[in-house]
């Protein structure tokens, strides 16, 4: 790889979304579902502060850059956002999804656009809750691919949710 084109590949990968610039519409968002101010936080470490409430244990969760993660089996649901996410990671995480070409372009960051994927991010977590994933439960009995295959489900519906949202 060139210098040059190190030096590019450097500064992209170091581009941050802040999402504290978003806080106060992301609240209002969230109010608009009845979840309180109180209970959306912006954190810097969403894994950490998940264990702290005790909504895990240590090591459960391996992604050290969870952008997101909502308790939705309460109510209110409570929803963690990273305060700092690379703007890399937000391109990679819309990647990851099964939305259409056409949809991941709609809320995939860009430089000068970050509420919209931050919006989506958001509507997420939110749609679990609204989509009622805390009551689809597997036997105890259930294996790993079944456990997978559910997860993926519940983030299919949250995320084709969060989309319908976005766009009004």
């Amino acid at each position: 790889m060139s210098l040059a084109r190190h030096r590019v590949s450097s500064t992209l990968s170091k581009k941050m979304i802040d999402v504290s610039k978003y806080s106060k519409r992301l609240l209002r968002l969230a109010q608009r579902y009845s979840i309180p101010k109180e209970k959306v936080e912006i954190v810097s470490d969403v894994a950490k502060r998940s264990i702290e409430l005790g909504w895990e244990k240590e090591g459960d969760d391996t992604n050290k850059e969870r952008m997101a993660k909502v308790k939705h089996d309460i109510d209110p649901p409570h929803i963690l956002l990273r305060s700092k996410i690379r703007l890399e990671a937000g391109k990679d995480i819309v990647d990851d999804t099964f939305l259409s070409e056409k949809k991941k372009d709609v809320v995939r960051p860009t430089d000068s656009d970050h509420w919209t994927f931050l919006k989506f991010l958001l509507l997420h977590e939110i749609g679990h809750s609204e989509l009622n994933h805390a009551n689809r439960t597997l036997s105890t009995e259930a294996s790993e691919t079944e456990k997978i295959e559910l997860k993926i489900l519940n983030d299919v519906e949250a995320d084709e949710w969060a989309l319908k949202k976005v766009n009004r």
